[in-house]
Order: C-alpha cells, then sequence, then structure tokens
C-alpha cells in the first residue's frame, strides 16, 4: 500500500493519510490519519518501543490536543516512539467496525515502517483514553480478527498490539 505523508496541521507532525490508495475507501481519507512526530525519525537508534495513541471523545469527536499530542510528548521524552491516531468517529458519520479497521491499518502501518522508524516492530502498544481506551481493548480483543482483510486488503503484518493501556475506558 502507498501512504500520502504530508505535514500536519500540528506543527512538528507528519499526516500519514491510511486510507489514501485504498480501492473504496477515498471518502474516508481525510478522516483516518496517523500524526507522526518529525523530530523522533532516527532511525540510527534501533528497537525503541512505539506506541499508538488512540485519543477519547465519546466515539463522537477526538481531544486530539489532551489526549493525543500532548501523550505523544511525553512518550517521547521518555524514549517511546508515539504515533497518534486520528480514528473516523460518528461526528464524520462513521461507526463500528470502521474504528477498529483504522487502528489495525494504523498497526498494520507502524509495524512494516518499523526499520524507517528505528523501532521493534514486536514492542508495539497502544495507549487509549475513553472511548480510545475501549479502541485498543478490541485492538487486543480482536487482533486476530481481520478487519482488513473484509475490505481486500492483506495484511502484512500482526494486527494484535504487544501491550495496550486502556486509560478510563468505556467498557459498558
Amino acid at each position: 500500500l502507498l501512504f500520502d505523508i504530508s505535514l500536519s496541521a500540528k506543527s512538528g507532525y507528519k499526516k500519514i493519510y491510511l486510507w489514501r490508495s485504498v480501492k473504496g475507501m477515498e471518502t474516508n481519507v481525510r478522516d483516518t490519519v496517523l500524526h507522526v512526530p518529525e523530530k523522533i525519525i532516527n532511525p540510527q537508534k534501533k528497537n525503541k518501543t512505539a506506541m499508538i495513541i488512540c485519543p477519547g471523545g465519546s466515539y463522537h469527536h477526538l481531544g486530539m490536543n489532551n489526549e493525543g499530542f500532548s501523550s505523544a510528548e511525553f512518550f517521547m521524552e521518555n524514549g517511546i516512539v508515539p504515533f497518534v491516531l486520528q480514528y473516523r468517529v460518528a461526528y464524520n458519520g462513521h461507526h463500528h467496525p470502521e474504528m477498529l479497521e483504522d487502528i489495525q491499518m494504523a498497526i498494520n502501518f507502524v509495524r512494516s515502517h518499523s526499520q524507517k522508524y528505528g523501532i521493534d516492530k514486536n514492542k508495539l502498544g497502544c495507549i487509549g483514553y475513553s472511548a480510545g481506551g475501549h479502541l485498543v481493548l478490541m485492538a487486543g480483543a480482536f487482533g486476530k480478527t481481520d478487519e482488513l482483510a473484509k475490505l481486500g486488503i492483506k495484511a502484512t503484518e500482526s494486527l494484535r498490539p504487544d501491550f495496550v493501556a486502556p486509560i478510563y475506558p468505556v467498557v459498558s
């Protein structure tokens, strides 16, 4: 898969449009974005842990700044490579299982680009807040249920995170 990478609205981040080159997913391009801090791209340092961050927002909207980019700064300061996932939500007319498709696509992307980012693809975790906490639990629990295959996409990597950190998850 080809991924479109451009500058993010958030200074110092690149946007990776996870659905850009996927036939039938053209309308989802703007709603699913993986934000990657430019300053962590250092392939000389290998085997770092990576974290996909899923902000909360009741599956209606996303708290990108407080639960996304602020968390990314914390992880960077502590030697963990962060990726902030802007996943599809109800505000833009999206519903289950689209969020699970987004996190699986992000996991596949991060693992398949592990050398570029100097990370160990077997040290990939997901942290989420509120609805994002629910999403990372779903990613862990249903990692063997390949939502991408249902879209005709062949995942090249494991879709199950190595660890999850659900922070005040929605579980009811």
